[in-house]
């Protein structure tokens, strides 16, 4: 009888982990445009990556085939996510003035949603449908409160997969 709540709850708390955390989670492509900063290196937004269509460096953002990163000059990071570095002695040049003179086509996010993170939300909305009254609030003696769970799960949330800001 609850289930359209349940699948309320769901979505708006699915929707605040990727707000609060700045990223999406479910695997999806991506367009992405950056200033080029005259190093190998650049973060992208989302992460884990799991493929790279193209890198272009182009001042003149057109685009084209001439300014394409040749894919075997593309590193992904396996230590630090979201980190892309180019190889060959190839850089995002920099520009002046400042332009956002990189464009990348990728893949990013988790085709199946890590275990901690499906269960922290999967607590979380617990939490939320416990205080929607769709279950009697009770709480055991030494047992956490359910803001106790909900302050816990969004730690963990937080703490692992948050974008960081570089």
């Amino acid at each position: 009888t609850d289930d359209t709540l349940l699948e309320q709850i769901i979505l708006r708390i699915s929707a605040e982990i990727e707000k609060r955390c700045s990223r999406v989670m479910l695997a999806a492509n991506h367009t992405e445009y950056y200033i080029g900063d005259g190093t190998s290196k650049i973060y992208l937004k989302h992460w884990p990556i799991n493929s790279i269509t193209s890198i272009h460096i182009d001042a003149d953002r057109k685009w084209n085939s001439d300014s394409a990163v040749d894919a075997d000059d593309i590193i992904i990071s396996n230590s630090q996510s979201g980190l892309v570095m180019l190889d060959g002695g190839e850089t995002f040049l920099k520009t002046i003035p400042e332009i956002e003179n990189v464009r990348v086509i990728y893949n990013a996010g988790y085709s199946t949603i890590p275990y901690d993170l499906e269960q922290a939300c999967m607590e979380i909305c617990c939490v939320r449908y416990i205080k929607s009254g769709g279950m009697v609030n009770s709480v055991v003696k030494g047992a956490l409160t359910p803001d106790d769970v909900e302050d816990r799960a969004w730690k963990l949330i937080e703490n692992n997969y948050r974008a960081i800001s570089i």
